[in-house]
């Protein structure tokens, strides 16, 4: 299953990079992540993580007036270097999200 699955994503990935250069298109970009609970069935000896465990969505809202984007992005954890990656050749304003709870 997953050859078609590497299939679809190859011929969706020039789509994939234009959705992403639209939302560095603005002056400012809010980012934010959010922890999602991730079931796996899959046992590995390099990673050792329980049945259920947390990772995060990324959301980045950018573009420009009138047309906003938003792309999310998964990842297994809220490291820095994932919203760097993001980042990588952008030159504008990048505010992130804060909710109530957290400390900034």
């Amino acid at each position: 299953m997953a050859n078609w699955q590497q299939q679809v994503y190859q011929k969706l990935e020039p789509l994939f990079e234009l959705l992403k250069k639209a939302v560095k298109d603005g002056p400012v970009i809010q980012m934010d992540e959010t922890p999602v609970q991730v079931i796996s069935d899959i046992k590995s000896a390099e990673v050792e993580r329980k049945d259920t465990h947390e990772s995060y969505m990324w959301l980045t809202l950018g573009g420009t007036a009138g047309k906003k984007v938003a792309w999310y992005e998964y990842h297994p954890t809220r490291a820095e270097y994932h919203a760097r990656a993001f980042l990588e050749g952008y030159s504008g304003y990048c505010v992130p999200t804060v909710r109530a709870n957290r400390r900034v």
